[in-house]
């Protein structure tokens, strides 16, 4: 029963957040021992990093100066679909709008789990752990609240499975323009090794994989793993049959051309759990260019990056 409710109430809550997604976005009105829910800002303005609960804190003060700390129960993203006019109408480059970090905080000790006991009326929230300095004002009303049952199911924390999975990205530029609409790259192929034994236990489904962290509809991201002599190696294979490169503004406006994408549009995660670790994609093993007819190209004057975000 819990499989099936789950999703209806991560749904609940995804429906609540898109419906005040802004900075000021939150529930002014609480109890102690209650919850809130903080827009703590778009990925942007935070610096495109990913937040954990673990990195932040946060104090309230009451109306006659008395401070306590609460709790940061959970901080998750919500994104902007990838399909959206908001995610491509952008002057952010090639990564498009990515969304809000939100955080679920409750009005409890963080030692004991206590309910605070500060004053009715006007409070102010501070987030500390954040690039910049964050408060917003609220508003704490007499008695004693609980945690939001719509933030968590039974045991389940709802709201954990919005969070991003572990993962290294990496990003392409083609600084010396090698690659123009002459000699487009129709695919990229990046090889990641690993032993064998890391994954001893798991379902392939759950193994390292690639997965697209670019906005552009055109590109396809492919990820598969061969496993040979206790090493397995992860494939991640970028590709667009309008090819990959510099397109000049004229032919980008031609049926031949226009679907084409940008190299610094390549952006993908490896996305790789908790046994394996980041240390194993922190680079690339190998990593092959191939033109539109399917002849191997030299890219060796490709920027490959891991940008922290």
């Amino acid at each position: 029963m819990k499989s099936i409710r789950l999703p209806v109430l991560i749904a609940m809550v995804s429906l609540y957040l898109v419906a005040c997604s802004d900075n000021d976005a939150m529930n002014k009105i609480v109890q102690n021992g209650g919850t809130i829910l903080v827009a703590l800002g778009s990925h942007e303005e935070l610096g495109q990093v990913n937040l954990s609960a673990d990195d932040l804190g946060a104090t309230l003060t009451d109306a006659d100066s008395v401070q306590a700390s609460v709790t940061v129960r959970e901080v998750f993203p919500l994104n902007v679909d990838k399909t959206s006019a908001m995610n491509h109408n952008t002057l952010l480059g090639e990564d498009g709008y990515s969304g809000f970090w939100f955080a679920a905080i409750d009005l409890v000790d963080p030692g004991s789990g206590s309910p605070t006991s500060l004053g009715e009326g006007t409070a102010l929230l501070e987030v500390q752990g954040l690039a910049s300095p964050f408060t917003r004002s609220l508003k704490i009303l007499p008695g004693v609240g609980s945690i939001n049952p719509i933030m968590s199911f039974g045991n389940v924390q709802a709201l954990s499975v919005l969070r991003p999975a572990a993962q290294v990205k990496y990003a392409l530029e083609d600084p010396q323009v090698v690659f123009t609409e002459h000699n487009l790259l129709g695919a990229i192929e990046f090889k990641f090794e690993y032993p064998t034994n890391d994954v001893d236990g798991l379902p392939p489904a759950e193994w390292p994989r690639g997965v697209s962290a670019s906005n552009n509809e055109h590109l396809q991201i492919q990820s598969y793993t061969r496993s040979a002599g206790g090493t397995n190696t992860l494939h991640v294979v970028v590709l667009n049959p309008a090819g990959i490169g510099a397109v000049s503004a004229q032919s980008a406006a031609t049926p031949e051309f226009y679907q084409a994408s940008k190299v610094r549009a390549v952006r993908f995660s490896v996305v790789y759990p908790p046994q394996v670790g980041a240390a194993q994609f922190a680079s690339v093993s190998a990593v092959t260019g191939y033109g539109i007819d399917g002849a191997e190209l030299n890219i060796d004057d490709l920027e490959i990056t891991t940008p922290a975000i």
